[in-house]
């Protein structure tokens, strides 16, 4: 690998200015590659500017069967916070702000590590981790004081093997996590301490999968994933401190709740152009720990989302021809999400999502080419209260239309139409609202290269409509 010097700088629309600098120095058997990068924008609502300044430096070494890297990143962003909309002056004032003062300051570190070392050919152990630590200060209409520190280390082995001529690519992990928040809020006046939040996280999951191939034409995969999860958290509240709200004293409280998670997958080769195939499976997210909190209220207790999941896809690859359709089936139940007005976390009644994910592009000849893509989606309640009820702020239909044209070898340019239904108001989980309108948007962009240079210009929303 060449040694490298790269450097780019972006301007757009409401003061954004982006720079960026990263370079690379390669020696036999190792390497060191920094970068930097700048961000500034005043943003579209007012207090909504940004800065952010992130770095990191990472060392590299091979030998003919260990591999090993660091990389240190450090980061500080600076974020004002314009709040919600209010509907009685939104299309009379569409940049307002009804929080003028809030801000979120956020700084921190993180240091990943790796190492690999091959015993045999096609065998290979892999110890990774990394360190983090994040701050976080600011005024969310009452003064917070954040730290979360967070470790991990991931031993697996990789190997590859044949049996009766079947190739099977093969992996099996460890994933072991812990992590530690430590929140104080306090009052706007006088600043006292009138809440103090704690929790420790702790993840321990092994994992397997399976990449099978019984010939050219058929291939099959599956893996599984068991995950234990321990949380143990609590809530201190200083006694006539706070001057209104929910917070309440809660002794410290042990949570866990085991997850399962699978997958089988089946491909098969119709002919050089035509391959169909299949997935089923298993699936589950943990709410972060800042889920768990929320705005402003305490849901130590929110539990795990899982979905049972199929889909099957049929993909066509000609020369200038490329069609993917994909159909899709989602059984949720306990689906995370915020409440209708509260501002805290919850899990939902049981609820399904399924749809169409399609995909078009040809290519007339090698200076013009046309792209379509789409998504049918219908997201539904399947229990509960609000049985049948669509799940809010998801559209029924959503399709960009794309013509890619490009003039000369170094210079090309696209018209993007981008079209969203109508879909229910966020947080309108009765169904009662006015749904909201569906709208379209023009984007038009350039690109150009010389001599080592690159250069681009998006236009966005070309109509400077309101939706």
């Amino acid at each position: 690998q060449e040694d490298s010097l790269f450097t780019k700088f972006t301007v757009g629309s409401y003061g954004k200015f982006e720079g960026a600098l990263s370079g690379t120095k390669n020696a036999d058997i190792f390497s060191i590659t920094g970068n930097t990068n700048f961000i500034s924008t005043d943003g579209f609502r007012r207090n909504n500017a940004l800065s952010q300044r992130n770095g990191s430096i990472e060392f590299k070494g091979l030998s003919e069967n260990l591999s090993y890297h660091i990389n240190i990143l450090a980061h500080n962003q600076f974020l004002e916070l314009p709040g919600i909309r209010l509907t009685t002056d939104y299309w009379e004032d569409p940049r307002g702000t009804g929080t003028p003062t809030q801000f979120n300051q956020r700084n921190g570190y993180k240091t990943f590590y790796g190492i690999g070392y091959s015993p045999m050919n096609n065998h290979e152990v892999i110890i990774d981790g990394s360190y983090s630590f994040d701050k976080s200060q600011g005024n969310l209409g009452e003064f917070s004081d954040t730290e979360i520190y967070n470790y991990q280390i991931s031993p697996r082995y990789l190997f590859q093997n044949n049996v009766n001529q079947i190739e099977l690519d093969n992996i099996i992990g460890i994933d072991l996590i812990y992590a530690n928040y430590y929140s104080d809020r306090m009052q706007l006046d006088g600043r006292q301490y009138y809440t103090n939040l704690k929790m420790i996280d702790k993840t321990a999951a092994l994992y397997f999968n399976s990449n099978i191939k019984f010939n050219p034409k058929n291939n099959f995969s599956i893996g599984a994933r068991y995950h234990g999860n321990w949380l143990k958290a609590s809530n201190s509240v200083t006694t006539g401190a706070y001057y209104g709200g929910t917070y309440t004293d809660k002794s410290s409280e042990n949570f866990s709740n085991p997850q399962f998670a699978y997958h089988f997958g089946y491909e098969y080769l119709l002919n050089k152009d035509n391959t169909i195939s299949t997935k089923i499976g298993r699936s589950f997210r943990y709410p972060n720990l800042d889920e768990r909190i929320g705005l402003n209220n305490v849901s130590f207790n929110l539990g795990p989302q899982k979905s049972h999941d199929f889909e099957i896809s049929h993909k066509l690859n000609l020369e200038n021809f490329n069609v993917s359709t994909t159909f899709y089936y989602m059984r949720l139940r306990a689906e995370i999400s915020t409440t209708d007005n509260s501002f805290a976390n919850r899990n939902l009644a049981p609820t399904e999502r399924y749809g169409i994910e399609n995909s078009v592009r040809y290519a007339f000849s090698k200076k013009v080419s046309l792209e379509n893509s789409f998504t049918l989606t219908q997201a539904e309640f399947r229990g509960g209260d609000r049985n049948g009820n669509d799940l809010p702020g998801v559209p029924g239909y959503v399709d960009s239309f794309q013509i890619n044209y490009s003039p000369l070898d170094n210079l090309s340019t696209y018209f993007n139409f981008y079209y969203q239904s109508n879909s229910k108001m966020i947080n309108d989980f009765r169904n009662f609202q006015i749904a909201a309108k569906g709208y379209h948007i023009l984007n038009i962009g350039f690109t150009g290269k010389y001599n080592g240079f690159k250069a681009s210009l998006a236009l966005n929303k070309l109509q400077n409509k309101k939706y």
